[in-house]
């Protein structure tokens, strides 16, 4: 008894001399483990926080579970974020967010809605809200971009500030800088197997397209298509069907060509 009586206070004052919280448990529905996890924490409820410095700096931020060292560090007055990972979510002041991964979305302050899946992915994230990062260093250097869309390994690495792209394979879409792009690739290619631009309503194929099935053209009614729709190279190739004349209109160097379909 006596044996057991002394374990307990070298163990109780070992706990009390390092400062490591196990298993505390506030009266709002807090639990905290480990040294100096949800440390700050005044008026925040319903937060799990486990590791050290763990949501340290939380004062009234609620329904968070932050599990890593250092995970959630600065987050103060964010709520219902979700973030697992040595060093994720490490700044962040906003809600909503899913950080999973070593430093995953390392730098995210304001950003909000966010899902980063993979070590160091939406590292740099600083403001940008709703994207989806998965895989290795996805969305690495994306700072203010907003949804965005990256799957892969590396996917939009470089992309900065861009929105409304959709990145799929590894590496895909690596170096595109800009917004409203489709990259689907499984390299850092920037002629992907498969182009777009949203904006555009814009589809690129690199490569054979093989069409099990009916290809169905654009129609005109008895007029030849405007002038300005062939008149660069990037417009050769481009066809019509009119449906009155039942001629089929194929953009070339000289303007619109008109095969006859008529006897």
């Amino acid at each position: 008894m006596k044996k057991s009586v002394i374990a307990y206070l070298v163990f109780s004052l070992t706990v009390l001399s390092t400062g490591i919280v196990w298993g505390f448990t506030e009266s709002n529905g807090n639990n905290f483990f480990g040294d100096n996890a949800g440390l700050s924490n005044t008026t925040g409820f319903g937060n799990s926080f486990f590791g050290a410095n763990a949501g340290r700096a939380n004062t009234e931020g609620r329904f968070n579970t932050i599990m890593g060292a250092g995970a959630g560090y600065y987050n103060v007055i964010g709520n219902r974020n979700t973030i697992m990972g040595y060093g994720a979510g490490h700044h962040n002041k906003s809600g909503g967010n899913s950080f999973y991964g070593y430093r995953s979305a390392e730098y995210n302050t304001s950003g909000f809605q966010n899902s980063y899946f993979g070590d160091s992915s939406g590292k740099q994230n600083d403001s940008g809200n709703q994207n989806s990062f998965f895989g290795f260093s996805s969305g690495f250097y994306n700072t203010t971009g907003y949804s965005n869309s990256y799957f892969g390994h590396s996917a939009g690495y470089k992309n900065i500030s861009g929105f409304g792209n959709v990145f799929l394979g590894f590496q895909a879409g690596y170096n595109e800088t800009g917004s409203n792009k489709l990259y689907i690739s499984n390299t850092a290619t920037d002629t992907p197997l498969i182009y777009g631009e949203f904006d555009n309503q814009y589809l690129e194929v690199n490569g054979s397209l093989n069409v099990n099935g009916y290809i169905q053209l654009a129609l005109t009614d008895g007029n030849l298509p405007p002038e300005t729709d062939c008149d660069e190279s990037s417009e050769y190739g481009r066809m019509m069907v009119d449906q009155i004349n039942e001629d089929v209109y194929v953009c070339v160097v000289s303007g619109w060509k008109t095969i006859k379909g008529k006897k």
